[in-house]
């Protein structure tokens, strides 16, 4: 087939189908439009999923009547004349495509008028082609129509999805631009029907009310922070940990007021989460990162949701630090102390969970204790008590306090426990072993031999001792401490295994400790006695990350009094 020039209007054609993919792209660019004309209240309404009506109208300063034969030509604009512009610019649209492509896909109506007119223009215009003008009595900004979008496009329209999953995607674009500009009152109307509503109060945490509920609101944890040079800031609002999602749908990320999507921030949130949060759960976030301009491309992409940053490593800590430190000041998992009358008779108590003692002997907390003391109490650090109360499944510790019961996993929590002990004895002096009475041949994987050298120099490092015996054979003769009567080969492959699975801990060194820590800990099925439990417990609370065990598992479930007064209709 001879290359040949396309036509203008088939090059256009497919050009939109990189701006305008579908009814949420449409109104994502026309709301970006309606925010850099300064609009204060914009109104949004679609009907049929965007595809048979979208119509926004603004209060902004709207458009001259001499330059509306311009707006739909492709890469007209009044954001930028100069490449410089790039460097400083401060608008959400400059490429001049939006427009242009949404007209060459639907019918479309616009009208507009300035604040020093008396009155306004209109331009209407199906499928590209020339512009009809005409004087219009209307109010000060624009409205613009968008009717039968994609009906020239055959190819575009039937991969749109159902009219409600349409809606899904352009409530998501709507409630995102409110976050981005919380002083903007915006309004979506599906239908003839309001589906959302922000007051433009310019109070964030309200926006985010009127997207999330007030329940989830008001638990939002703010983020306020600046690096030392004062050039990169980020604010916003995250989750605490127990507040999560099973996806990302509901992280959101801008730069300089733009709604973005970047790999390089998801990594850095999930690296200020790790430890906090449950493998494969998400937190909700509305993070503004303040980035100078001349350090950020936002030419990147007809869409404008993707940018590229000239520092990835000062934006990747800007980020993770802003998070990180939030959720550690305002950790849910409380720190616990013992509040008991013990009388005239004396109290021993082990200091840890001893690496060399066997569970009944680690988890000891008293030896000599008057029968007639009081009971046992946790107390929180702001004082409100909780009491631990028994056992239940031989799995999960119980415990009373005065805004309803916690359900503590006793492996997930011992796990936490060993962990945080192993990586502070390797970081001292390395891991402490116990020697076998009998030592074991175990053999390395076949299916993992390329790892082999890296994993048995740092299982050495942490604890195991093993002689070479042969090819990929091995004589282990000691093992971790905290292994206590752990199947030793069964310990050392499981290890192996760890590391060519999925993992929430990337560093190999971190993911055998852990590995070493989950033998170690007590197992379920196994009955505690109130002093194991409430020594179980009180070592959780001191540990750095007490949310969740190495592995991603959940620690700890809090069910309020009122949930339960609401579970058995008390309320």
């Amino acid at each position: 087939m001879p290359i040949k020039r396309l036509s203008e209007q088939l090059a256009n054609k497919i050009a939109a189908g990189e701006v305008i993919e579908r009814p949420g792209s449409v109104i994502k660019e026309l709301l970006e439009n309606a925010l850099d004309a300064e609009a204060t209240s914009i109104v949004v309404e679609v009907k049929r999923g965007g595809i048979e009506l979208i119509r926004v109208t603004d209060n902004g300063i709207g458009i001259a009547c001499d330059e509306l034969g311009l707006v739909f030509e492709r890469h007209a604009t009044s954001k930028l004349s100069r490449i410089e512009d790039l460097d400083s610019l401060q608008t959400l649209g400059f490429r001049g495509e939006a427009l242009s492509s949404i007209s060459v896909v639907s019918r479309v109506k616009l009208t507009t008028r300035e604040i020093t007119s008396d009155i306004g223009s209109q331009i209407v215009l199906d499928w590209g082609g020339p512009g009809q003008y005409s004087k219009k009595g209307c109010s000060v900004g624009t409205t613009i129509e968008i009717c039968d979008l994609f009906q020239n496009v055959p190819a575009r329209r039937k991969f749109l999805k159902s009219h409600r999953s349409e809606v899904n995607t352009i409530t998501h674009a709507v409630s995102r631009i409110a976050l981005s500009f919380p002083s903007v009152a915006i309004i979506l109307r599906v239908d003839d029907k309001d589906a959302f509503r922000s007051l433009g109060t310019g109070n964030l945490q309200e926006t985010i009310a009127s997207i999330y509920k007030v329940d989830i609101a008001s638990n939002m944890l703010k983020v306020q922070y600046a690096d030392d040079s004062g050039r990169y800031k980020v604010n916003g609002y995250i989750s605490p940990p127990h507040i999560n999602r099973s996806n990302r749908s509901q992280v959101t990320f801008l730069v300089n007021h733009r709604w973005i999507r970047s790999r390089l921030l998801s990594v850095a949130l999930d690296d200020a989460y790790r430890g906090l949060l449950p493998q494969g759960r998400h937190p909700i976030t509305i993070l503004d990162l303040s980035v100078p301009t001349e350090e950020l491309d936002i030419n990147v992409h007809p869409t404008k949701r993707e940018v590229k940053f000239r520092l990835d490593n000062i934006v990747f800590s800007v980020l993770q630090r802003a998070v990180r430190e939030v959720l550690i000041e305002d950790s849910p998992v409380p720190k616990f102390r013992v509040d008991t009358t013990l009388g005239s008779s004396s109290r021993s108590t082990v200091d840890t969970m001893g690496f060399q003692a066997p569970l009944g002997e680690r988890l000891a907390v008293t030896k000599d204790v008057s029968q007639k003391q009081e009971p046992l109490r946790r107390v929180y650090e702001n004082a409100s008590n909780i009491r631990i109360i028994g056992q239940a499944s031989k799995k999960f510790i119980i415990g009373e306090g005065t805004d309803g019961i916690f359900l503590i996993d006793q492996h997930a929590a011992h796990e936490c426990v060993l962990y945080e002990k192993l990586r502070g004895e390797m970081e001292l002096k390395g891991g402490s072993s116990q020697t076998l009475l009998e030592p074991v041949i175990v053999e390395f994987p076949p299916e993992h031999l390329g790892l082999e050298e890296d994993v048995i120099s740092e299982m050495r490092n942490q604890g195991f001792e093993l002689d070479i015996f042969g090819d990929s054979a091995y004589l282990l003769r000691a093992i971790p401490s905290i292994f206590g009567d752990s199947d030793p080969t069964r310990g050392f492959l499981d290890i192996i295994e760890s590391l060519t699975q999925g993992s929430p801990i990337k560093d190999k060194r971190e993911l055998i400790a852990a590995s070493i820590a989950c033998h170690g800990s007590v197992r379920a099925g196994h009955t505690l006695s109130l002093e194991e439990m409430t020594e179980v417990v009180e070592l959780l609370g001191d540990t750095n990350n007490p949310h969740v065990c190495p592995h991603g598992r959940p620690t700890t479930l809090h069910i309020s009094s009122v949930e339960l007064d609401k579970q058995f209709r008390r309320r």
